[in-house]
């Protein structure tokens, strides 16, 4: 069997987390580690190892950290985890608000070698209505696109996109470019040649467009989702979490329908990214 770490991804460590955590690593068989945002203090004790995502830490690898670092670019946690971790051969990154209905049937169904070096939501090529495209696009390489809140990556996928994302550093019409973690890693693994798939494309489906979205939060205090099937649903928040949400999602504009500004924004960036290599 591949050696396999569980990387909990969240802001902080919370007694639901651990919970998670728990769970997870009872239904895998897998060590499961935490990845959390190093601007704020762990205040909940855990045996589990943590590691804080930091501007130091993410710089000190070569990574370019814009101030949204830590929500733009979930992949930084898979380099820090790759460097303090390295004798694991894939991980698999889940978010705190991910809920995976029968994880003991889940897991072992991606424990088999060899396996492809990314698997992901919502993997496929992306067009120019995506937000995130014109940051990915480039004289040389083809758009794709994938949601993040859970992936399962080789460690070779893992050290190919740090080199990348290090090279792009070095790129100051990257920078300005600069792609969140759906994006750049969904491009830069096909790019590459890694073998990449949809959870959905590996002889049964594991979610749909009701289970797993961005901006339909679900209410984990009253969600009772089937448990006999292994099944990925997300955003589920609890508590003031999905409270907040909720009114976020109220508050936020409409992104679906891009101001003036923003289509100038996305000319200008378009015009850079045919300029910029990959």
């Amino acid at each position: 069997m591949t050696k396999t770490l569980i990387l909990v991804r969240a802001t902080r460590l919370t007694p639901r987390n651990l919970t998670l955590a728990d769970t997870l690593a009872a239904a895998s068989g897998h060590p499961v580690a935490f990845v959390l945002d190093g601007r704020f203090p762990v205040g909940v004790a855990s045996e589990r190892q943590a590691l804080m995502v930091t501007k130091p830490d993410c710089e000190a690898l070569g990574l370019y950290c814009p101030d949204d670092f830590t929500w733009r670019c979930g992949d930084y946690g898979l380099y820090l985890a790759r460097k303090t971790m390295p004798d694991f051969e894939r991980f698999w990154l889940v978010e705190h608000d991910v809920l995976i209905t029968a994880p003991q049937a889940f897991f072992p169904a991606f424990d088999s070698d060899p396996e492809p070096d990314l698997v992901a939501t919502y993997y496929r090529p992306a067009d120019k209505s995506w937000f995130w495209t014109r940051h990915v696009e480039g004289r040389n390489v083809r758009p794709y696109r994938c949601m993040f809140p859970v992936v399962s990556i080789s460690a070779r996928a893992v050290d190919a996109l740090l080199a990348k994302r290090v090279e792009h550093a070095s790129q100051a019409r990257r920078r300005n470019l600069w792609p969140n973690d759906e994006g750049f890693v969904a491009t830069a693994l096909t790019a590459a040649g890694f073998r990449c798939r949809d959870f959905n494309d590996l002889g049964r489906a594991y979610y749909d467009e009701a289970s797993f979205t961005f901006d339909s939060p679900i209410d984990g205090d009253r969600f009772a989702p089937p448990a006999n099937r292994p099944w990925l649903y997300h955003p589920v928040l609890a508590g003031d979490a999905y409270r907040d949400k909720m009114a976020r999602l109220r508050d936020e504009p409409d992104l679906r329908r891009p101001s003036l500004l923003r289509r100038q924004t996305d000319r200008v960036s378009r015009r850079l990214a045919a300029l910029a290599s990959w």
